[in-house]
């Protein structure tokens, strides 16, 4: 039989499969039809979208294919236009499994509704992933075709779900009465007894259908992931082979299950690190499900989450997030299968300059192949954060001047002299001893000083670098609320890192812990050629500049190329004599104290007896530009500062109003500010 041929789609339709009626073992096959896709004009066909994993290729399954074409006005029973499509042993048992024995079912599921042959359409189709799944009758998410545990996970699941999550519960993540089950286990797989905190419910064989259950690859796939977001949560389905459940009910079960504290199971899991692994993703995706706001103003950020989802296409860690992102966000990501990875990323960078003014995209910088600006999506992603704004609110000043080479305009600030030493983080570690011993090794090698805990000053230094400034002390907080563990101050620091200290020399085993290297790229540290410790990425090394950017919150590490005299860029980093516009606007705050406020996203100051200001004081006797104004508004009860032109009309001035028009690159230049421009490769 030849291969189905596929109708071309106009615009707004999508492909939709009547899959007939049949037994187990009959063959499998189904009429595709066309029908309009259009919310926004009312267009909703009847259907049922199908949430799977491709799985294994290798060994395709064939189903017979016809087309129907309907008149105008009326539905033809007549097909045309046979043909099969090969569809993976996955797909082929969900449809076996889901086929009723008597009648029609609607389905859409992308291996057969897109012509996978045909690039353009694949492309387009893409784009309108997030519709489908959004205004589906219901979502069906397939896990699976039957296993020899697949009974006892679903049924553990129901018995939680049905214990705990009444219907008519207005809180349904209370621990109600559990009691051990008469099978639990008593003892490790060392023969050792275990001591519970709390009772476990489940026997050893219902905890290990559990963990197989959440370690199935629905969980853990990116498209996945966006499918049952925007699904209708009442009305869709688990399935996993014969077993059955309405996915409402599924969700609330399994993040219980995977949240509450029910005492040492590393002793009976299987894979205690993969399991926990698992366990995030899952609670993850319930987070983004009920979060209000589904849809992230930023790429750049949503796609550090996709670390810990599997993509077969790493083109598809960006693809998979247009759903995700607000609309003229997702503009910025072009669906085009003909490019790589590399160059999806370097278009989505130079469109994000182009819509948003900043260079946010640097913060992601993890390449050591050209271009090195933009993110390599085959490489573990991570997006650095920090509670500082070193390009001082300013808009970035940048442009692609050729294929891979981006142009842009900042300041030198200091220089790497020496080789970084790493600031491990703990989870690398058998045991938090183990940990805190490498990292004192670390702090004697930085400070040169094996008495550095008796040096405030030089504790100080240390604390700040290994939380990137994020400290009580640096931060709004302080003028709300004292210290707490999310968010400690330099004193708190200094007694821990004396304790820890204190309790090593001592032989102890008991170490308090309230903060860790973070995990990102800039997890080394060393002393600059001003004498800094700055926190920069472990591939630094002598020689390689930091600059701050305009447009860029972060410090970030250049690598001049001496040929050329362009520049590769290492990744971002924390300079903490940078890490506030001090390379723009210098470090006279004019007595105030500054801190970073997370409310309103930029710096707040304050002095004794004033009232907490917004404006830098570092600008005060710099007038705004001519026709400029500044304006306070309000958003969710938060005031801030944003500044406005009288003849504002273009939409990209939406995005202008939150830069400081006196730190345009023209205006610092006329106030002496030596601005720069790089060229990085």
């Amino acid at each position: 039989m030849p291969r189905f041929p596929y109708p071309p789609l106009l615009s707004a339709e999508l492909r939709l499969l009547e899959l007939h009626p049949g037994l187990p073992d009959d063959r499998l096959t189904g009429t595709v039809f066309h029908r309009i896709l259009s919310p926004e004009d009312g267009e909703l066909p009847d259907f049922e979208a199908l949430s799977y994993c491709w799985g294994d290729q290798s060994r395709p399954e064939q189903v017979k294919l016809a087309t129907e074409r309907p008149t105008p006005g009326e539905q033809s029973d007549q097909s045309s236009d046979s043909g099969h499509v090969d569809i993976g042993p996955n797909l082929a048992s969900a449809l076996r499994a889901l086929r009723y024995r008597d009648c029609k079912r609607v389905l859409w599921c992308d291996s057969i509704c897109i012509n996978q042959q045909d690039t353009v359409e694949r492309e387009g189709q893409v784009q309108r992933m997030a519709d489908v799944y959004m205004f589906a009758e219901r979502v069906i998410a397939w896990l699976g075709p039957a296993t020899p545990w697949a009974s006892m996970a679903m049924e553990t699941v129901r018995q939680v779900g049905n214990r705990h999550f009444p219907q008519e519960a207005d809180t349904p993540w209370l621990y109600q009465n559990m009691t051990p089950h008469a099978s639990a286990p008593t003892t490790n797989r060392s023969g050792i007894e275990i001591t519970y905190g709390e009772p476990i419910p489940f026997s050893q064989d219902q905890w290990h259908s559990f963990e197989k259950l959440l370690d199935l690859n629905w969980h853990r796939r990116l498209w996945t992931h966006q499918e049952i977001v925007f699904a209708n949560q009442e009305t869709s389905i688990v399935r996993l082979g014969e077993e059955e459940m309405p996915w409402a009910r599924y969700k609330d079960a399994v993040a219980f299950i995977c949240t509450y504290p029910w005492g040492p199971l590393t002793a009976i899991l299987l894979d205690p690190a993969r399991c926990t692994r698992n366990e995030f993703v899952f609670v993850y995706k319930v987070a983004a499900i009920d979060c209000a706001v589904k849809q992230h103003a930023s790429w750049i950020d949503a796609l550090a989450f996709t670390e810990k989802y599997d993509c077969s296409d790493d083109r598809d860690r960006l693809y998979a997030l247009r759903g995700l992102l607000q609309p003229d966000i997702a503009r910025c990501i072009r669906v085009d299968y003909t490019k790589s990875a590399k160059e999806i990323a370097a278009s989505a960078c130079v469109t994000h300059l182009e819509q948003r003014r900043n260079l946010d995209f640097l913060r992601l910088c993890n390449s050591t192949t050209s271009p090195t600006w933009a993110v390599d999506l085959q490489k573990p992603l991570s997006v650095f954060e920090v509670s500082s704004d070193a390009g001082a609110r300013s808009a970035a000043s940048a442009r692609l001047i050729k294929p891979g080479v981006l142009e842009v305009a900042g300041l030198t600030c200091d220089e790497i002299t020496r080789k970084p030493i790493d600031l491990p983080g703990s989870k690398s570690f058998e045991n938090i001893k183990e940990y805190l011993e490498t990292l004192l090794m670390a702090f004697r090698d930085l400070t040169g000083n094996d008495d550095f805990h008796r040096d405030d000053k030089c504790v100080d230094e240390l604390i700040t670098a290994m939380t990137y400034g994020d400290l009580w002390d640096f931060s709004a907080l302080r003028t709300e609320s004292p210290p707490s563990g999310l968010r400690i101050a330099l004193e708190t620091g200094r007694l821990l890192v004396q304790h820890w200290v204190t309790a090593m020399a001592n032989g102890e085993d008991s170490f308090h812990t309230m903060f860790h290297p973070r995990y990102y790229p800039a997890t080394a540290c060393t002393r600059t050629r001003n004498g800094t410790l700055a926190c920069v990425p472990l591939e630094s090394r002598s020689g390689d500049i930091i600059v701050t950017l305009l447009g860029l919150r972060c410090n970030l590490v250049l690598r001049p190329q001496p040929q050329d005299g362009s520049y590769e860029v290492v990744g971002p980093c924390y300079h903490p004599g940078f890490s506030d516009g001090q390379a723009v606007l210098g470090d006279d705050f004019c007595g105030w104290e500054r801190g970073w406020c997370n409310k309103r996203h930029h710096l707040v100051f304050w002095k004794e007896g004033e009232p907490l200001r917004l404006r830098d004081p570092r600008l005060d006797r710099v007038p705004l530009p001519f026709g400029y104004s500044e304006y306070n508004p309000v958003v969710y009860h938060i005031d801030t500062v944003t500044w406005t032109h009288k003849d504002e009309h273009e939409e990209y001035m939406e995005n202008e109003r939150i830069y400081d028009p006196r730190m345009s690159e023209h205006r610092l230049k006329e106030r002496g500010v030596p601005i720069e421009r790089f060229r990085l490769i």
